[in-house]
């Protein structure tokens, strides 16, 4: 028995409900807004002046300071900046005689922003009611233009910052955050009214219990040492509590047009009373006021007091407002399922029935997981089988796991097929009888989604990965390969059954768009839609598919040799530039893809999101439209994450794709279910951005993260496998000390060096340059970046070495084809000859020039990681405490979304 990981379960489990049963039950200070102009919806522009020489931008202001003035903690003054994404500094409000300032940390600035001021200085000088004067400014880096938001008033008084000019009596759009003293609340009254169900009360204590016991139950079963379905029954236990929590803790409607779809499914169960109620229930949630708008709160001043209206037309999209989602043209099963369980809501609230849904949902995806977990039981071999921490290391996919949506059904399907791709990677060998379930897989995606059908290219890449396996391998028979290809065809089958459903109605339609396009006539692509012309295509190309895979068994063995070397090339070449690409993220600025579409038109707008694909699992900067809404999408994408925290996620799963592609470049046949893996989800991915781009998905106004949650999770899937101490395993009877350890030690210590001593060689000419550089001592940086380089390689292989040596070294696992450091010193000669030609030919970007932690601190991790992979411990202390760290780090997680969410929310 895992005796830590007990422990940690128990004690993680009783923290857990200490923490969010103190934030429910005791009463805390909540964070009100005051805005500037209370109530005003006009708006315009008040372009501010720039100074000569220069691209920094001031403006006078006056500003009337509030009533509670001791308690502002924040304030925020929306601007407009005529470029997308432009790097700034220097954004501060300057007072007038006063040391008092208003000081900004913001580095980026988009087209529509807020400026975030934090005071600074002596502003206890100031009193409640004042008027006073001051600057506003901006730095930028680049040229672009920025202006106050605001509108033009006719009195002087009218708002508490305006612009300090005679001429233009122009009031700004902003406000302060105010903590209300006096006013205190608790957690557990504040959801109470939001529901509208006193019984909340009582639930939300029951819900922090459940979720310690089912935590309990997931560690206790992991420890046990023979419980065949402890990784099952632990799965479906971590993913119940996970799903039943944001379930509760998630205020009604503040989840992705959840509105909208709630609508559809009282129409679709025939219960109008549910509609009626959905508008009461978003009055008295305050729902119109608090969406979209990420400073609003629901705070114990609006108990009882409901808003005017449930909801209005947006000021962003003029057409759009909260509507009927007709949801029999997004998916069949969705609508399916209300009909089906529409009479059991007949007696309910419409907050009930909300949660109801939700919670239905709940364990709707704990069923996913648990069927996840048994297809990585069933088809990855023993020393292989993972547990797919994929599943619980994001916070946002078990929020969009049980919102009431079809995308929620949409993610539960996805969370089998991630599963299922990820077992066919892990196995390596071909499975005849996995073409049955990326058939029915394909089915579920396509049934809970209409954007399922962007899986297909997966699909199309699993099934390219199988018939290059079977090139010149004898023992594919004609009846292995039929039992894949007519599985694959059967497991189809089910779309029969909603052929004529209104959902592939509109695919029919959409698929109209793109024959046209590319030129097939119109009754061709009309007969194409039909349900038997379906079933005379999926059986010719399942004839088609096993006599192809059947032919290519019966090639020479020169057509597999090339097969396999073109791809261990391939997957080298794409695994030296992607960690390359990964070190000089950080150090970039990258172009952001629009809010909106029709910002720069939808072919740049395309290049641009496509482009951002390749960049989203490194460390840069988050895009806002790409990354930014999958890993913090809560809401209706008005509660992001700090940027730190998304570029520490997205970097860590970028270096597990990395991982992973290091793991597995020498296995042919794992290197090309890995290409095609990751080929499949850039395409499907692309095919997304494409078919809303182009209008044939209908008139969606952007790409964001929750329709790309399927690139993201088939991507996460193998990056968090990479990291796990099992997918490199061995069989039980390999698991023993290699005859040559001290050979491999030897060639990780020649390694280490010669990155160190490559690294020295790289920065050394750039800081002789710099003599002025100094640091502190009378020391030139120069000396210290070298024993830098050259010592923390050392002192990594010294702590292998001596470790060796210590009762634990028979455990060692060493890796029998580790490169000679020759070879190593010659591909990074290579490498870094290439940079020096584009240096000498075109300039190398600043992160090359002038960033000097590239050149030692981010290669000598990397390094590091190069001395562990050839030479990886296998020590039984710290595995028994991997799994316990682990458990940790992901509630830790989750219960920081949950305060998060609720501070955004409640105050």
């Amino acid at each position: 028995m895992n005796r830590p990981l007990l422990v940690t379960s128990f004690i993680t489990a009783c923290a857990l409900a200490l923490v969010l049963g103190a934030f429910l039950f005791l009463e805390r200070d909540v964070v009100r807004s005051l805005e500037f102009i209370p109530g005003s919806k006009e708006r315009a522009l008040y372009p501010m002046e720039r100074e000569e020489d220069s691209w920094r931008y001031t403006t006078p202001v006056r500003m009337v300071l509030p009533d509670s003035w001791d308690d502002v903690q924040r304030l925020y003054v929306e601007v407009s900046v005529s470029e997308y994404y432009v790097p700034a500094s220097g954004i501060s409000i300057g007072l007038t005689n006063r040391s008092c300032r208003f000081e900004s940390r913001q580095q980026y600035l988009s087209r529509d922003d807020t400026l975030e001021f934090l005071l600074v200085g002596n502003c206890a000088e100031l009193n409640a009611g004042d008027e006073v004067r001051g600057v506003l400014s901006v730095d930028f880096s680049s040229s672009a233009s920025i202006s106050v938001v605001g509108f033009r008033s006719g009195k002087n008084d009218s708002g508490l910052l305006r612009i300090d000019d005679p001429h233009h009596n122009f009031s700004i759009h902003g406000r302060f955050d105010i903590r209300s003293g006096p006013q205190k609340a608790r957690l557990v009254d504040q959801l109470a009214a939001i529901w509208d169900l006193p019984a909340v009360r009582y639930l939300l204590p029951g819900v922090i219990v459940f979720d310690a016991l089912l935590l309990c139950l997931g560690g206790f079963v992991l420890s046990l040492p023979r419980f065949r379905w402890k990784r099952v029954v632990a799965c479906g236990a971590f993913a119940l509590a996970l799903a039943s929590t944001y379930s509760i803790f998630v205020p009604p409607f503040q989840a992705p047009d959840e509105p909208d779809h709630f609508l559809s499914f009282s129409r679709i169960a025939q219960l109008p009373e549910l509609e009626i109620g959905a508008r009461e229930l978003a009055k008295v949630g305050h729902f119109e006021r608090i969406h979209f708008h990420s400073w609003q709160r629901f705070l114990p001043e609006d108990f009882g007091r409901p808003y005017p209206e449930p909801w209005a037309l947006s000021s962003d999209y003029p057409n759009y407002h909260v509507r009927d989602s007709v949801m029999e043209h997004r998916s069949a099963l969705t609508v399916s399922f209300w009909k089906a369980i529409g009479p059991a809501f007949k007696s309910m609230s419409a907050s009930s029935a909300l949660l109801s849904l939700r919670l239905i949902n709940s364990l709707f995806w704990m069923l996913a997981c648990v069927i996840c977990m048994i297809i990585l039981e069933k088809i990855a071999p023993p020393y292989r089988q993972i547990f797919p921490l994929y599943l619980f290391v994001i916070p946002t996919l078990s929020f969009f796991a049980v919102h009431v949506s079809n995308y929620s059904h949409f993610t539960q399907a996805l969370t089998v097929v991630t599963g299922l791709g990820l077992a066919i990677f892990l196995r390596g060998r071909k499975c005849d009888w996995c073409g049955l379930l990326l058939g029915l897989a394909s089915s579920l995606l396509l049934l809970t989604a209409t954007t399922g059908a962007t899986l297909l290219a997966w699909t199309l890449t699993m099934v390219v990965a199988r018939v290059v396996l079977s090139l010149s391998d004898r023992q594919v028979t004609f009846r292995s390969a039929a039992l894949y290809w007519f599985g694959l065809a059967l497991g189809l089958a089910p779309l029969l059954l909603f052929a004529h459903s209104e959902e592939f109605e509109l695919l029919g339609k959409a698929f109209g768009k793109f024959a046209s396009m590319v030129g097939l006539p119109q009754a061709l692509s009309d007969t194409l839609t039909k349900a038997p012309a379906l079933c005379v295509l999926s059986a010719v190309a399942a004839f088609i598919g096993t006599l192809v895979e059947y032919g290519a068994s019966r090639l020479s063995p020169l057509a597999r040799r090339i097969a396999d070397t073109t791809a261990l090339v391939s997957l080298r070449i794409i695994m030296i530039f992607f960690a390359l690409f990964l070190l000089l993220s950080a150090f970039q600025d990258f172009s952001q893809v629009p809010k909106e579409l029709s910002i720069i038109g939808a072919y740049e707008y395309m290049r641009l999101a496509i482009a951002g694909l390749f960049s989203v699992f490194t460390f840069r900067e988050p895009d806002i439209m790409l990354s930014l809404t999958f890993w913090s999408g809560f809401g209706w994408h008005d509660a992001f994450f700090p940027g730190w925290l998304v570029r520490l996620l997205a970097g860590t799963t970028g270096i597990g794709i990395l991982l992973a592609m290091i793991r597995v470049y020498r296995d042919p046949d794992r290197s090309i279910r890995l290409l095609c893996h990751i080929a499949g989800a850039f395409l499907v991915a692309v095919s997304i951005i494409v078919l809303i781009s182009s209008g044939i998905s209908g008139g969606h106004p952007n790409v964001h993260g929750r329709y790309l949650i399927s690139f993201y999770l088939l991507m996460l899937s193998v990056s968090i496998a990479a990291l796990t101490p099992f997918m490199e395993g061995s069989k039980a009877n390999q698991l023993q000390a290699d005859a040559s350890a001290p050979l491999r030690l030897q060639t990780s210590l020649e390694t280490l060096v010669a990155w160190g001593c490559l690294v020295a060689m790289c920065f050394c000419p750039f800081l002789l340059r710099e003599k002025h550089v100094s640091v502190g001592l009378g020391v030139y940086i120069f000396w210290p970046y070298a024993v830098i380089a050259v010592a923390i390689p050392l002192a990594c292989a010294a702590a292998l070495a001596i470790l060796s040596r210590t009762p634990a070294g028979p455990d060692h696992v060493y890796r029998k084809l580790a490169p000679r450091s020759g070879f190593v010193v010659a591909l990074m000669l290579v490498i870094f000859a290439v940079l020096g030609i584009i240096e000498l030919l075109v300039g190398l970007p600043k992160a090359i020039a002038y960033n000097l932690g590239v050149y030692v601190v981010l290669v000598t991790v990397l390094a590091t990681m190069r001395l562990v992979l050839l030479a990886e411990p296998a020590f039984t202390a710290p595995k028994r405490w991997l799994v316990p760290a682990t458990l940790v780090i992901l509630v830790t997680l989750h219960v920081g979304s949950l305060l998060f969410l609720m501070t955004r929310y409640f105050g």
